[in-house]
């Protein structure tokens, strides 16, 4: 995987989609190429879990009802913060078209996760990876069977303070990639990148994308046909 250029741009987008009136917080959104539909999910109305499908034909998206689990939630990726103790939990939500059913839920973490979760799926591997932060920043290998989670190992992937994890896995390096930003000075965009050994996590050496500081929200997406990835951020001049 390597780090060709970065470079300020904008480009043009479709129409705008409405999901929830109520307003929401904590977005993560995920494209299924195999049903061409994008998953949303995020905390909805009373703060809890909301998870959405939309079909994607073009520039149209056609998103299906939201579904809700009981409990409420704080912080959302496709894994949660629960409110009581800020441990970190996961669950499956299994789709039938835009239909939602969630399984049981699985503590991935008994200990304070700040405010920061991410998590992709290492297919030839067959697991998921969970990226936290905290007093320790832990990388969480499970296994999944069925909508049966099963913790595997964990370890911390890099020491000191960070925020605004994202993550994706590169299926033609079987690499995982990170990107966070520097929660010390100088608050700046870097990206981490690590794999599986069996079911243990080990990361290398981080990476500096900027020398100046950036706001709390970074994102990564991964080729799939090529060991290339893409990181953005905002700057703290907007």
């Amino acid at each position: 995987v390597e780090v060709v250029s970065s470079t300020v741009f904008t480009e043009s987008v479709g129409s705008w989609y409405g999901v929830d009136t109520s307003g929401i917080s904590y977005l993560s959104a995920h494209f299924d190429s195999t049903n061409q539909r994008v998953i949303l999910v995020y905390q909805g109305r009373s703060n809890r879990v909301t998870v959405v499908a939309g079909n994607v034909s073009g520039s149209v998206i056609s998103f299906g009802s939201e579904y809700q689990d009981e409990s409420e939630r704080r912080y959302i990726a496709a894994v949660f913060i629960e409110n009581t103790g800020s441990y970190g939990y996961c669950k499956i939500a299994t789709f039938s078209g835009t239909t939602v059913s969630f399984g049981t839920e699985y503590a991935f973490k008994s200990a304070t996760i700040y405010n920061s979760i991410a998590c992709t799926y290492d297919s030839q591997a067959n697991k998921v990876v969970i990226l936290c932060n905290g007093a320790s920043n832990d990388a969480v290998v499970c296994s999944i069977s069925g909508t049966a989670i099963t913790v595997e190992s964990s370890t911390t992937f890099i020491a000191g303070s960070i925020n605004s994890l994202s993550c994706d896995y590169n299926s033609t390096s079987n690499k995982i990639i990170a990107s966070y930003r520097n929660g010390g000075a100088p608050y700046n965009a870097a990206v981490i990148i690590g794999g599986i050994s069996g079911v243990t996590p080990t990361f290398g050496s981080t990476l500096s994308l900027t020398a100046y500081a950036v706001d709390n929200f970074t994102a990564i997406s991964s080729s799939q046909t090529n060991e290339k990835f893409a990181v953005t951020w905002t700057n703290d001049s907007g």
